[in-house]
């Protein structure tokens, strides 16, 4: 039996136009259904492709225009600026690390502790704590 199924495959394989030959019968459809087909005049067919080009062009340029108006007026109040003091709530303020921490002990260079050096180390530590009170509310 499965002979007998392999001999039907063989001889459908036999009976089945090329490729060549269906690219070609497609073609030939084609071909006879555009013989079917009422084409406008050519005054006729050129008024419409003009007519759908106008509407194209004045669409692209509506829509340019109105694209154009929303991004300046979002620039103009600031709808894209992200400022300091309002970062979203989730993020929390990054702690600088100067690049003596960072660095390995035998590249750091030893800064004289001096009252101005304090002072500025403890005037950075209540603007990030401000900055962090600011953004989760809490005063």
């Amino acid at each position: 039996m499965a002979k007998n199924e392999q001999k039907d495959k063989a001889k459908n394989k036999k009976d089945k136009p090329s490729f060549g030959q269906r690219i070609r019968s497609w073609f030939k459809g084609i071909r006879a259904e555009l013989k079917k087909v009422t084409w406008p005049e050519k005054l006729k067919f050129r008024k419409n492709v003009a007519a759908v080009l106008v509407i194209i062009i004045v669409s692209v340029v509506v829509i340019y225009f109105f694209d154009t108006l929303v991004t300046a007026f979002l620039n103009v109040t600031g709808f894209y600026e992200i400022k300091p003091n309002e970062a979203p709530l989730a993020v929390q303020p990054a702690i600088e690390t100067s690049i003596a921490e960072e660095a390995p002990p035998e590249e750091q260079e030893a800064e004289p502790e001096t009252k101005e050096n304090e002072e500025e180390k403890a005037a950075e530590a209540e603007k990030v704590e401000a900055t962090a009170e600011e953004t989760t509310g809490d005063k």
